[in-house]
């Protein structure tokens, strides 16, 4: 708590010192009902739901013509892994700016060719990490450099950073990305080197919009040790009709090495055991629909890991949001069907934003 209140005074010190534009959001989440695959029923809930930083408990920016800073804290507070502070420090970065055309950031950075908007972490050709990143932009075209920090446990997204970039001569990660942009719509493109170069991937991707019609795809390929892992696919159709949204992020993933070669970004593999396969093929669905009632915004979202799994997982959602005064709120009816056990919560969150 001590930190936290540090970074409170830091930036409002900043705020008196420099011209900077100061934001700041705080948090909470938890599960109003919960029922497990076992049956089990849980009741009003405040609990750990950071989301791998997108969705902090408490966030803090502060940024300037030439300079800023971010930071987040997350709630720990039910840690299954034993946590015992209620709150530990999370992604965090500082940026600044030399000439107009160059930004250099140090700490966290989390970029995508092109993003989904339903679930905001579906999408795999994208960079995230802990280093360097270096952007450059020069009207119509831009330019990005990172060296990151590797993982002790890569292949599947997780495990700690290590604390060095280039450790014994052998480089933990390496990424460029270029973008364009026109009138008819901007293409990118990732070529990612990770791990000494053991394992590289390389893609591109389009966005485009025609009348009330925004869409793009994304194409990319992975090698692992030198033979090629997987290919993907992924294309995104978003629209509104009068005053209903409608989004839909469609991804396909076929496996062309042996068992345990693939490696991903994106939170949709997540669940999903049969793409592992040698020759499997990986179809998903995220789709969703929102609208206007009464004063709230209702939405339903829908989703499934694999059409082609052997325990197939679909999930429907569908809630309302709102406001109270400078407080915004959501709530859910969050129900799952996976390998043909039924489970059910009702999450809810509050933000304020000041």
């Amino acid at each position: 708590m001590k930190k936290i209140i540090t970074a409170v005074a830091a930036v409002a010190m900043a705020t008196t010192m420099f011209a900077a534009d100061v934001a700041a959001q705080v948090r909470m989440a938890g599960n109003l009902f919960n029922l497990d695959a076992d049956s089990k029923v849980r009741m009003l809930d405040v609990t750990n739901d950071n989301v791998a930083n997108h969705k902090p408990a408490l966030s803090l920016s502060v940024n300037g013509d030439k300079a800023g800073a971010s930071v987040k804290y997350l709630n720990t507070y039910n840690n299954k892994d034993g946590a015992t502070n209620a709150f530990a420090l999370g992604a965090h970065s500082l940026w600044f700016s030399p000439v107009d055309m160059l930004k250099i950031t140090l700490g966290d950075t989390d970029d995508a060719i092109n993003q989904e908007h339903i679930g905001w972490c579906n999408t795999d050709l994208k960079v995230e990490g802990y280093g360097f990143r270096a952007d450059v932009n020069v009207d119509a075209f831009s330019a990005s450099l990172f060296m990151l920090a590797g993982k002790a446990n890569n292949d599947n997204g997780n495990g700690v950073y290590n604390n060095y970039i280039l450790d014994d001569g052998k480089l933990a990660e390496v990424d460029v990305k270029l973008a364009y942009g026109a009138d008819w719509g901007t293409i990118g493109a990732l070529v990612q080197l990770k791990e000494n170069n053991d394992k590289v991937s390389f893609g591109a991707g389009y966005k485009g919009a025609a009348g009330s019609v925004s869409y793009f795809a994304n194409a990319m390929a992975y090698m692992n040790k030198g033979n090629m892992s997987n290919i993907h696919f992924e294309a995104d159709v978003a629209t509104s009709i009068e005053s209903v949204g409608i989004e839909v992020f469609l991804p396909v993933s076929y496996q062309l090495g042996d068992t345990g070669t693939q490696w991903y970004n994106a939170g949709w593999h997540k669940g999903c055991n049969y793409y592992a396969e040698k020759g499997a093929l990986q179809i998903g669905t995220l789709a969703k629909v929102s609208m206007p009632v009464a004063g709230l915004n209702a939405s339903v979202e829908f989703s499934s890991n694999n059409w082609l799994d052997k325990a197939l997982a679909v999930n429907i959602k569908p809630g309302i949001a709102g406001s109270c005064g400078s407080m915004a709120w959501d709530c859910f009816l969050d129900m799952n069907i996976n390998d043909g056990k039924f489970t059910l919560n009702v999450p809810f969150s509050t933000t304020i934003n000041f």
